[in-house]
């Protein structure tokens, strides 16, 4: 049997990962989407304590490493447990950590997605350059949704060189929510 030991953290990662016996340090994805919806929480203040200070940029660092640990699974994407739990084998998947995931990343895209129009400039009058409303309008359709330059709007997972730019722009709010998409099967399927 697997007693669950400590939690951990490294300096300069997000991630949580949690000790088992017989297999070692392994990410723990229940407890890291849960750490995204307390993050989440504390900006919009739910049930959180006064004062509890709103750090977006902190949530789209750990949304970003967690998508960078999604497995690809037969078309759609999951957070896979890579030891044995109640007789069965690894990989395997929870329901629980899957709806908490779909949970933190489309309420983290509306946050974002708030954010972006509350930073969206400001239409111009008299025919000036910004379009209607201030806002941006989408890509065409043949680009590709979400991403960044460091990874060329590519699947999750996808690594930058090594020389690119450490000072990318975040993923915009249609990319989470793009993510929690391709979840959604895996989650059907396991509730």
């Amino acid at each position: 049997r697997i007693a669950a030991g400590p939690r951990v953290q490294f300096k300069g990662d997000p991630l949580t990962l949690q000790y088992y016996p017989g297999s070692g340090l392994r990410l723990q994805p229940l407890a890291n989407f849960g750490e995204a919806n307390a993050l989440y929480n504390a900006c919009k203040g739910i049930n959180t304590q006064p004062g509890t200070p709103c750090e977006p940029d902190k949530l789209r660092a750990l949304l970003d490493r967690l998508v960078a640990t999604a497995a690809h699974r037969g078309g759609f994407l999951a957070w896979e447990y890579y030891f044995s739990f109640g007789g069965g084998t690894p990989p395997w998947v929870s329901g629980i950590a899957t709806g908490s995931a779909l949970s933190a990343l489309s309420r983290s895209a509306l946050l974002f997605k708030e954010q972006e129009q509350q930073q969206a400039p400001p239409a111009q009058p008299n025919g000036g350059s910004a379009p209607p409303g201030g806002l941006v309008p989408p890509p065409p359709a043949s680009a590709p949704t979400g991403g960044s330059p460091s990874t060329g709007g590519s699947a999750p997972g996808a690594r930058a060189s090594d020389d690119a730019p450490t000072d990318q722009p975040p993923h915009d709010s249609a990319y989470y929510l793009d993510i929690a998409r391709q979840a959604l099967p895996v989650y059907q399927h396991s509730a």
